[in-house]
């Protein structure tokens, strides 16, 4: 797994060199896609001098989540995950002396909502934190973009992170690499020639994935996609795009879905006569209980990657997980949690690190430093190991993981 990665985000960063924005704390009007990244210089006051004395009674940080809609089940715990930060945060003395707060937003898995808030906010807002749905991301993504606040959301693919350099990065790890990672390993390991990807065609992320393999998984792996099915979010009943699948006649199923598009998905294709369960592989998207609950019996032995582990063992995430747990009556496994309290974490250190004031009359100036600084950051402790943003692509490792006696059991 971890060469196939390494090859992967290679040829990532070769990209991402391409795209990289000015290393200027006032970057140009349209950064230059053809230069570098550098690191951006202090800005007035920061580490080197006398940091410039703090100007707000708080730290105020928007932070946008689908509480409601067709993904709360993750946009809540994201949520949950901000302001869990930003409590450890305040525990241990603030940033810079002062406290942060979250001010929470529900974009309610609308883009047309997530425009609307962010329209209100960009005026004044020092960083913005959000969406972790990907429609709402590419949504929101000029908005900020054309304000120039940075904004770490879905941003997980690096198309849209270029066209925008350096106002957005990912809160999480690209989601195709993951997905071509995972799926190159799972069909080496069986020995797949023929595929069919199932996939959100209106979720960036998903069509991202779809790109990537139509590109790269033959070379990757010899197997080729013999057909692509698109699953809509919300869709009732998937039978009909089991049977297109099936009429594919192939080897394997990669599924690219959320939770519940993803359980019916692998329902209909088990109760269609697909018998061996190692023949159908998840994105991260699906894991965690939901798909358990939809699936039952027919998710044992199906393959499946995540961004995090929900059995990493430290005592900080021992203790979030209690928290957590207290909270929603299990263990945390969606990414939005690690990436959500991971940029509240990486949000104090940047803003130590460059002695930012909050002064609003320097304000852009500020906002300017701050996505140079997470668009090619330095190494940040978080919550599962250190990790840092390379040309705003967050850097972690995909995680493989298969369902056996109704848990996830990591795959070495």
């Amino acid at each position: 797994m971890k060469k196939v990665l390494a090859l992967i985000l290679a040829l990532a960063l070769c990209l991402g060199m391409l795209a990289g924005c000015q290393g200027e704390t006032q970057p140009s009007e349209n950064p230059d896609p053809g230069t570098e990244t550098s690191q951006p210089s202090t800005p007035s006051g920061g580490e080197g001098d006398e940091a410039g004395e703090v100007a707000v009674d708080e730290w105020v940080i928007p932070v946008l989540s689908a509480r409601t809609g067709a993904v709360s089940y993750v946009g809540e715990p994201a949520i949950w995950a901000a302001e869990y930060a930003a409590q450890v945060i305040n525990e241990q003395g603030g940033i810079r002396g002062v406290p942060v707060r979250v001010e929470a937003y529900d974009t309610e898995f609308s883009g047309e909502v997530g425009a609307q808030i962010v329209s209100g906010l960009v005026d004044d807002s020092l960083f913005i934190v959000g969406c972790m749905a990907a429609p709402v991301s590419l949504a929101i993504s000029t908005i900020v973009a054309d304000a120039k606040v940075p904004n770490v959301g879905s941003y997980s693919y690096q198309e849209i992170r270029d066209e925008n350099a350096p106002y957005l990065s990912g809160y999480m790890s690209d989601s195709e690499m993951g997905d071509l990672a995972a799926a190159t390993e799972w069909i080496k390991e069986n020995g797949y020639k023929k595929i069919v990807l199932f996939y959100t065609p209106s979720d960036t992320s998903q069509a991202a994935t779809k790109k990537l393999f139509d590109e790269q998984l033959t070379e990757a792996t010899g197997a080729e996609v013999v057909g692509t099915v698109e699953v809509e979010t919300g869709t009732v009943d998937c039978g009909p795009a089991a049977v297109q699948a099936l009429g594919y006649d192939a080897d394997a199923y990669f599924v690219c879905m959320r939770a519940d598009e993803a359980g019916k998905v692998i329902n209909e294709l088990r109760s269609r006569g697909v018998d061996d369960p190692a023949t159908i592989s998840a994105t991260f998207a699906g894991f965690g209980s939901t798909l358990l609950d939809i699936c039952g019996d027919n998710a044992e032995g199906i393959y499946i990657w995540n961004k995090l582990d929900p059995n990493y063992d430290s005592d900080e995430w021992r203790t979030l997980v209690e928290a957590y747990t207290e909270e929603f009556g299990e263990g945390p496994s969606a990414p939005p949690v690690t990436g959500y309290y991971n940029t509240l974490i990486a949000f104090k250190q940047c803003v130590e690190e460059l002695g930012i004031t909050g002064d609003p009359e320097k304000l852009q100036e500020e906002r300017d430093a701050i996505a140079n600084w997470f668009y090619n950051s330095p190494e940040i402790d978080g919550i599962q190991g250190t990790f840092s943003w390379v040309n705003g692509a967050m850097m972690t490792d995909p995680l493989m993981f298969r369902v056996e006696n109704g848990e996830y059991v990591a795959v070495d």
